[in-house]
């Protein structure tokens, strides 16, 4: 029932504000990527499943067109963790273990 927010980093992505794109969105997970394309070929991706996504930002991406997807900022909650929230993390190769915190992650 926490607020989900996505994982900061220092450098923005556009306007110093975004900090990262949205690549897919429904009701119970949502793809995002740190970099303004949007594919998975540039940055990291961040998955997560089971999470009750914030309804305007599901809207947001059904009305999006092409390439024009919605940016995430640090401050504003992407949902709400259910009690069995899964997170997968994936660079340009392959998926990443988000427990090896000496290898990546703040």
């Amino acid at each position: 029932g926490e607020p989900v927010f996505i994982p900061s980093k220092p450098q923005d992505i556009f306007g110093g504000k975004y900090y990262a794109t949205v690549l897919y969105a429904s009701e119970d997970s949502l793809t995002f990527v740190y970099a303004r394309a949007g594919t998975v070929v540039k940055g990291y991706t961040v998955h997560y499943l089971g999470l009750h996504t914030d309804p305007n930002l599901v809207a947001l991406y059904q009305e999006s067109k092409g390439n024009e997807l919605p940016g995430l900022t640090l401050d504003t909650p992407v949902g709400i963790a259910t009690d069995e929230l899964i997170v997968a993390i994936r660079d340009n190769g392959t998926f990443l273990d988000a427990r090896s915190r000496k290898d990546w992650w703040e």
